[in-house]
């Protein structure tokens, strides 16, 4: 294929890619993976689930903003985070891969009775399968390299003028059978020859179902390599230009809906950079403002504690800044504070390829009255919507909250809105697209991206573009003609085609391109109006019907349909304004006495909670003071006076802490008591064993009262046995005076051998 086929090819995947095509094709991707993963997958899982069956990643705000769509149509489950197909959906798959599995069979009996019985050849199964397989492989090829014109070639009824690039798969394939099986080379070769002859009304429809798999899969993006070779100028040429608020985003200072998009759409430019060609810059006036911003941080406190950040955030009464710095201070104790970081910002925007402009003599050259004139209108504008507002508001009892912008910030936007609009430069011989104006800016600020549009008006030329853009809207519109994210495209493109389900309906795909690229001729470029007329079957059905005739006026029928539909939207807007107007008083008043009703029963209940405390603390103070009633504790008994009830739950934890010492001190003195009383019951054996010891010393001392003399003790043994018991009774009770009074012995029978009274184990108990 020449350079010039390969570049129409380029340019016409991109155009569908850009259509509608590529969300239902993603969606039916997303589908088929939860399919074939045979159960729930986490959110942040689905990427990864993807890029491992099909071979290509999916961009992660594309593929969320899908997701959402499916779980809304009622098609996905999304339960805690994981994602699951609905019964009714996993059922209709279910069904839809049986047919296809019937119909893959068909086609393989198809084949083995061509070889069978056509070429009369005696092969096994197992052979006749090696054949099937590399056939299909060369037909997968045939729409890898040319797309649906590859129909042209292997349609029976289809004639093709020059089918010689053709015959080159053809060789190629066989080469790969060669290599394997060379003894079936010349099977496969009449397979291929003859496939028109042989071919069943399966194998058509098989071929129809790879048209159109091959332009779904085209609607993704094309192979990146293909396009840095074969288009002469960058898809995309720009310098864009981003807002302080849009700093903020990058650098995490505020917490912001658009934030995640702002990054999103920052990594896609600086990962596509081959292809978008995006210049990333801040004016000198921003980074002022985003210095000047520093002052505002200066309350922003890195110590505070932990419980006073959760109440602060709680109480939702601080801005996006503080918001966002507190709500990681608590997750991280490290946090930079946001002076620190911008103090560290340019060079951390230059990492990512975010450079400063100087524009300061651009500015200078327009003047301070021109600037002012500008200033002036933008203060004009602010006030006019405020009104608009403000006369909403009022119509529908809702509160008003007016725009209000100092000079500063006034002077700031203008000011950058203007460099952008300097610096625009088309030549009058250009052709005037996108891509010569350059010059855009990115902003979250949606009054000055209203007050841009204003002005778009009343200019002409380039000045016809808009300069600002959300980064959610530029961010989806990259997405939709960037390339495939797979490092083998041919991989991923053979996987999406081999899998059952991946499909959509490519002739009703052209049908829709064919008219958007009519409307927009036609200067019809609003996307609500062209997204109603391509997403109503209806429609499509009908206008194809009628073009048929020879007197078809194609402008006439959308002009006739678009005004039937606007007479539909003016009556409905009627009366859905008379509906609204009278459910609005209804629901204005159920709403306000719900909300006083929510808020009164909130402080009931913190009310009660307040006084429970209260009155479980003095009656825990009143018992005590009756147990002691000549402690001090009598002077601290009041009846909490307005001014003590903040310092309630200080006083609560000490007095919590006071009495349970104290209850631990009783316990403690309960036991020391016992312990002393039972060392001391140990005297009381004195009465018996002193009169023993007595005795047996009297026995064992000559001496003339028992008339006992040396010569005589030997020989009465009744008196020495009960000399020796005597003395084993001496040494028993030294040895029990030893053992109650030892240290150890002392310490264990206080922890262990007395038994606590119930009152003082009922006393600590209710203090633990």
């Amino acid at each position: 294929m020449n350079n010039i086929k390969e570049h129409i090819k380029i340019l016409s995947t991109l155009s569908l890619a850009a259509s509608n095509t590529r969300a239902d094709t993603l969606s039916s991707i997303i589908i088929k993976t939860l399919d074939l993963s045979s159960g729930a997958l986490l959110k942040t899982e689905i990427g990864e689930a993807i890029q491992k069956q099909f071979q290509f990643k999916p961009y992660k705000t594309e593929l969320d903003n899908n997701i959402e769509k499916l779980v809304n149509d009622g098609q996905l489950l999304n339960k805690d985070g994981f994602i699951s197909l609905s019964e009714e959906k996993a059922n209709l798959i279910k069904a839809t891969d049986t047919a296809l599995n019937d119909a893959d069979k068909k086609r393989f009996q198809n084949f083995k009775s061509f070889i069978q019985d056509d070429l009369e050849r005696d092969i096994p199964i197992s052979d006749i399968k090696i054949i099937w397989h590399h056939f299909l492989d060369y037909l997968y090829s045939c729409f890898f390299e040319y797309g649906q014109e590859a129909l042209k070639t292997l349609h029976p009824h289809i004639s093709f003028e020059n089918d010689a690039d053709f015959d080159n798969l053809a060789s190629n394939a066989t080469s790969q059978l060669k290599k394997e099986r060379k003894d079936l080379v010349d099977i496969f070769q009449q397979a291929i020859d003859q496939f028109p002859n042989y071919a069943s009304e399966d194998d058509l429809d098989f071929l129809v179902e790879l048209a159109q798999k091959t332009s779904s899969f085209s609607s993704l993006g094309i192979d990146p390599n293909s396009v840095s070779i074969a288009l002469d100028k960058e898809l995309i040429d720009w310098t864009l230009y981003l807002d302080t608020n849009v700093l903020y985003s990058l650098l995490d200072l505020h917490s912001n809906p658009e934030t995640e998009a702002s990054k999103a759409l920052i990594q896609l430019i600086l990962d596509n950079s081959d292809i978008i060609k995006i210049k990333l810059r801040y004016s000198e006036y921003t980074y002022r403002e985003l210095k000047n911003k520093q002052k505002d941080f200066q309350l922003l406190d890195s110590k505070m504690s932990s419980p006073a950040i959760k109440a602060l955030l709680k109480s939702g009464k601080v801005d996006s800044f503080s918001e966002e710095f507190y709500r990681k201070l608590l997750v991280d104790p490290n946090t930079l504070h946001p002076s620190e970081v911008v103090e560290l910002s340019q060079a951390e925007l230059k990492s990512n390829n975010i450079k400063i402009g100087r524009n300061k003599a651009r500015v200078q050259k327009m003047g301070e009255n021109y600037l002012n004139a500008q200033i002036s209108d933008y203060f004009k504008y602010i006030e006019e919507r405020n009104l608009i507002k403000e006369e909403f508001s009022k119509s529908h009892k809702l509160n008003f909250s007016p725009v209000n912008k100092s000079e500063a910030q006034v002077r700031h936007d203008i000011i950058l809105r203007e460099i952008l609009r300097d610096s625009r430069n088309v030549k009058s011989e250009e052709e005037l697209t996108m891509n010569n104006v350059k010059f855009f800016g990115l902003t979250l600020d949606s009054m000055l991206i209203g007050f841009d549009r204003s002005k778009v008006k009343d200019y002409y030329d380039e000045d016809k573009y808009p300069i600002f853009f959300k980064p959610s809207f530029l961010l989806d519109k990259l997405t939709r003609i960037l390339p495939v994210q797979t490092r083998n495209y041919k991989k991923a493109f053979v996987k999406a085609l081999t899998t059952k389900g991946f499909h959509r309906n490519g002739k009703k795909s052209r049908d829709i391109l064919s008219l958007v690229n009519h409307l927009q001729k036609k200067g019809i470029d609003n996307t609500e109006v062209i997204y109603n007329l391509i997403n109503e079957d209806l429609f499509l059905d009908k206008l194809k019907a009628v073009e048929q005739s020879k007197e078809f006026d194609k402008d006439a029928f959308i002009s006739s349909e678009i005004n039937r539909r606007l007479e539909e939207a003016q009556k409905k807007l009627d009366e859905t304004t008379k509906d609204l107007a009278k459910a609005s008083k209804q629901y204005e008043q159920t709403e306000k006495e719900n909300r006083r009703l929510q808020k009164e029963k909130e402080n009931a209940s913190d009310e009660v909670n307040q006084y429970l405390r209260a009155v479980n603390t003095l009656n825990n103070r009143v018992k005590k003071i009756e147990k002691h009633p000549g402690s001090s504790m009598q002077a601290e008994i009041d009846f909490i006076g307005a001014s003590e009830k903040q310092q309630l739950s200080d006083e609560n934890i000490d007095l919590k802490r006071q009495l349970k010492s104290q209850a631990e001190e009783e316990i403690e003195d309960y036991k020391d008591k016992r312990l002393k009383k039972w060392q001391q019951s140990v005297w009381w054996n004195l009465f018996w064993s002193i009169p023993v010891v007595l005795f047996t010393l009297l026995l064992l001392i000559p001496n003339s009262i028992f008339h006992i003399t040396p010569d005589e003790q030997n020989k009465k043994l009744l008196e020495i046995i009960f000399q020796v018991a005597g003395f084993l009774l001496s040494l028993f009770f030294i040895g029990l005076v030893w053992y109650r009074y030892q240290n150890e012995t002392a310490k264990t029978r206080k922890r262990d051998g007395f038994r606590v009274p119930k009152e003082l184990k009922d006393k600590l108990e209710k203090l633990q």
